[in-house]
């Protein structure tokens, strides 16, 4: 994925980048991070940062900054493995990236907000085969589960519930 003058490139190990202006004269970096990429359909660019699943939890990158794992704070790596992170889709909209994930108990649907380098999360119950975000008419489009037909993220008329829960 790019972002601004530098493209990165994750790995089954640690990730790289390459910076510059002309495909000549770009240089190469292995970041001493060792995050793998768990999903290849997770990569996704959006407001600067380029992220991606990996076996810890949602990494971000961006440049001029390091590295980071935006989702430790709300999950372990063990309660992130159990969202099974090699099965993730990521799709950017609206100022949030959109995780979509099919777990061993069925699947699992976060927000994930960033603000400078901050990750705020929400979850839901919608599940994603295939995502396309337009430009043009500022829409997140998917395919849902089971259903053959595309569906227009937040475009029906039926409010959702939800549960919010917090720490104590």
């Amino acid at each position: 994925a790019a972002s601004g003058n530098e493209l990165y490139v994750m790995t089954n190990g640690f990730p790289y980048v390459l910076s510059g202006s002309h495909p000549e004269t770009m240089t190469m970096a292995k970041l001493p991070y060792p995050q793998a990429c768990s999903s290849r359909r997770s990569i996704v660019a959006s407001q600067g940062w380029v992220s991606f699943a990996s076996p810890d939890g949602m990494c971000g990158m961006r440049p001029g900054a390091a590295l980071s794992v935006l989702t430790e704070g709300y999950y372990s790596r063990r309660e992130w493995q159990d969202l099974v992170p090699s099965s993730m889709l990521f799709a950017a909209h609206d100022e949030a990236i959109h995780v979509f994930s099919a777990t061993s108990g069925g699947t699992v649907s976060l927000i994930v907000e960033l603000r400078d380098g901050i990750a705020a999360i929400t979850t839901n119950d919608e599940n994603a085969k295939a995502c396309f975000t337009d430009v043009v008419d500022d829409a997140l489009y998917y395919v849902k589960g089971s259903v053959t037909t595309i569906q227009k993220w937040q475009g029906g008329t039926t409010n959702k519930t939800f549960k919010w829960r917090s720490k104590r």
